[in-house]
């Protein structure tokens, strides 16, 4: 998969003390933002490609995963629109 250089529009925060690999996260994600490594036997994330519905927030049984709104991202123009930006 290639890098995107879009900076990502969410903020995934794991808990790893909480978590317990139980990968509903990585089952429930329509997209595939949640990666489990068999080796570690941990669950990464891939924040470029969050959408911020807060799914496996809502599904986590340990409440172990926040997604906040990244503050560096794209700021709020007069003149362009978001999605202007996102295109250049």
């Amino acid at each position: 998969m290639a890098k995107s250089l879009l900076f990502p529009e969410f903020k995934m925060e794991r808990d790893q003390s909480r978590c317990i690999s139980c990968q509903v996260c990585v089952r429930q994600c329509a997209n595939d933002v949640h990666v489990y490594d068999q080796g570690d036997d941990k669950v990464t994330s891939r924040e470029e490609q969050c959408v911020g519905c807060q799914r496996c927030v809502t599904l986590c049984p340990t409440n172990a995963i926040t997604v906040k709104k990244q503050e560096a991202g794209i700021r709020p123009n007069a003149n362009w629109s978001t999605q202007h930006l996102r295109n250049l």
